[in-house]
């Protein structure tokens, strides 16, 4: 095991914040493809991927990038009170299954000043079948002071789950 790929699996194995359901996975499996999938865990599932969710008040597109070493990047543009803002999620991914991941990603909400006015932890399931990926995510708020990632902490308000399905961005030659 290469070192990248042995610090990987330690933070995914040591962040323990993410939900998973039923996951199946063992420390021997961790790591390895299915016989009908055969690269590791991290190549299936690394890309950029355009996703539609919704949380039961319509539905929204946003982007995800999951990358091998099982980092993770959401983006979505928000609109509210006639503004949009662009909102940025830095977070992890860790391996539930053959063919499942859960997710976990932070987001900080900000004023225009820029002071703190609450964190979005983003909490999801994910499969992925090819160039498809489908699941649940539920957004769970915090306040200022409060420690999004201490799971002993509560947060102020939960919406979700959503359900949310997704297709892998791929490159295209220029013709």
């Amino acid at each position: 095991m290469n070192k990248k790929l042995a610090l990987a699996v330690l933070a995914a194995a040591g962040l323990g914040l993410a939900f998973a359901v039923g996951s199946g996975a063992t420390a021997d499996t961790e790591n390895l493809g299915s016989a009908d999938a055969p690269l590791g865990i991290g190549q299936q599932v690394a890309g950029a991927w355009l996703i539609v969710i919704d949380f039961g008040n319509g539905p929204f597109e946003g982007e995800i990038q999951l990358f091998a070493d099982g980092n993770v990047v959401m983006n979505n543009t928000v609109v509210k009170g006639g503004n949009n803002h662009l909102t940025t999620a830095l977070g992890a991914w860790k391996r539930t299954g053959l063919r499942t991941i859960a997710v976990t990603a932070l987001v900080r909400i900000v004023n225009p000043n820029g002071e703190l006015l609450s964190y979005e932890k983003v909490v999801g399931e994910v499969t992925i079948e090819g160039d498809s990926i489908s699941g649940q995510a539920a957004g769970l708020i915090y306040l200022p002071g409060m420690d999004p990632l201490d799971p002993t902490v509560d947060p102020v308000f939960v919406y979700g789950p959503g359900e949310f399905t997704g297709k892998r961005i791929s490159a295209e030659s220029l013709m």
